[in-house]
C-alpha cells in the first residue's frame, strides 16, 4: 500500500487533473514564442519537435526533411495548406504575422487536449515558384512519438496532391 500510496495515486490524481483541464478547456498553452526560422536551432533533446525548411532559410540548423518547391504563388501555396489544415480534427489559428506571412496554428491531442503549436512560414522563390518552413513541436513532454513528423508529412503529401504536375 505504500508504494502505491507515495508513487502510483499521484500519478493519478495528475492524469484526473489533466483530463479534468481538457474536458472544460482550460489546458493552457503557456507562452509560445515567436518562430524565427533565421535563427532556429534545434538541440538533441528535442524529440517533439519536427522541422521541414530550406538550407537558405534555415541556416544555424539541420532541418529533419527540406521543404519541397511548388510551381505556384505562394498565395496559392497558402490555399492549398489552409484547405488542408482546414480539415484537419482540433486544429486552430493561434496567431499570424501578415507581415512574414506567418501562421501559427495549435491542434490538441484526442483524449487529454494537449496542444501542439504548428508554425508556417509561406516563402515566394518567385512569382509562380513558392516553398514554406513548418516547425510542428510539442508543449508537452520530452517525446511526441512520431506525431509531429507524421502530422506534417501527411499533410505535405495532402497538399503536393492538390498542386498541379510540374511542367
Amino acid at each position: 500500500m505504500s508504494l502505491l500510496r507515495t508513487r502510483a495515486l499521484p500519478l493519478i490524481a495528475a492524469a484526473l487533473a489533466l483530463g479534468a483541464a481538457s474536458c472544460s478547456g482550460e489546458l493552457d498553452l503557456g507562452e509560445v514564442p515567436p518562430i524565427d526560422f533565421q535563427r532556429i536551432t534545434l538541440t538533441e533533446g528535442s524529440a517533439n519537435r519536427y522541422l521541414v525548411c530550406t538550407e537558405d532559410l534555415c541556416q544555424r540548423t539541420q532541418a529533419h526533411r527540406q521543404s519541397p518547391v511548388f510551381e505556384v504563388p505562394a498565395n496559392r501555396l497558402r490555399y492549398e495548406w489552409e484547405q488542408v489544415v482546414a480539415k484537419a480534427p482540433r486544429t486552430t489559428i493561434f496567431a499570424e504575422d501578415p507581415a512574414l506571412n506567418q501562421v501559427d496554428y495549435v491542434q490538441r491531442s484526442t483524449v487529454v487536449g494537449f496542444p501542439d503549436v504548428i508554425t508556417v512560414r509561406f516563402v515566394a522563390l518567385g512569382p509562380n515558384r513558392s516553398t514554406f518552413a513548418i516547425l510542428s513541436r510539442s508543449t508537452y513532454g520530452r517525446s511526441d512519438f512520431g506525431i509531429n513528423r507524421a502530422r506534417i508529412d501527411d499533410w505535405l503529401n495532402q497538399v503536393a496532391a492538390a498542386m498541379p504536375p510540374a511542367p
